[in-house]
């Protein structure tokens, strides 16, 4: 594992939505942004040291690391990297199987690509001088998550006839969460087992929004304990 002896006195995130802070309102359906209340904003204000969040909404593996390749020279080194890609990686093209679900349909980014994406921005982040932290995978809630991405497919049974098992959804997502520990192990890098934190949980659904793969705020408070925890272990100096 990174040195957790290391001086660092910042935070910079590059993730997708969970990062950034999502959430959707179960009485209004909409989505927003937690902004200061997020787990990320949250452990700023914990430690009280400077996070800077890159994560976008819609972010995969592939765009993340074309973003951090831009802008990785404007990150000083020392600096904490937070990696938490993988939620959109994993998606499929519902809509497309829904039309044609007798063909075999890829992930937005198949899992090989996924892996050698996560540990190129583990070797990015290292050739900077930062300290790179990935970030496994909240569970998502296979149900959930397709009464949610439903709504607007009228031949959601052929989505059922493709998938076989609806369940198949939460094991493909963690297999790609399995990915990341896997590239934090081989690389030697730090991980934040964030996972693990939810399904230590004696249902872990109730941490996550109605639409089954974004945690909701009591999720984003245990994700902010647990990166508290984690990142007491380095030195700010």
């Amino acid at each position: 594992m990174d040195n957790t002896k290391n001086k660092a006195n910042q935070i910079v995130v590059w993730g997708d939505s969970i990062m950034r802070g999502l959430v959707l309102d179960s009485e209004t359906r909409k989505y927003s942004l937690l902004n200061s209340n997020s787990s990320i904003s949250g452990l700023g204000h914990d430690l009280a040291i400077s996070v800077q969040n890159l994560a976008f909404c819609g972010m995969d593996s592939e765009k993340g690391l074309e973003k951090m390749a831009k802008n990785i020279t404007k990150i000083e080194p020392g600096t904490v990297a937070f990696i938490g890609f993988g939620g959109n990686d994993v998606d499929h093209p519902w809509a497309k199987i829904a039309e044609e679900p007798e063909k075999e349909h890829d992930p937005n980014v198949p899992l090989k690509n996924f892996e050698e994406n996560i540990r190129n921005m583990v070797l990015l982040s290292r050739q900077r001088g930062l300290i790179p932290v990935l970030i496994t995978l909240p569970p998502i809630h296979s149900r959930r998550y397709f009464n949610w991405f439903c709504q607007n497919i009228p031949a959601k049974d052929n989505i059922l006839k493709w998938l076989g098992d609806i369940e198949l959804i939460h094991k493909t997502h963690a297999a790609y969460s399995t990915i990341i520990s896997k590239v934090a192990e081989s690389l030697s890098c730090g991980l934040i087992d964030i996972r693990r934190a939810f399904m230590d949980k004696k249902d872990f659904k109730e941490y996550l929004c109605d639409d089954g793969i974004h945690p909701n705020q009591e999720g984003h408070n245990l994700m902010r304990q647990v990166y508290v925890n984690y990142m007491r272990g380095f030195s700010f100096s």
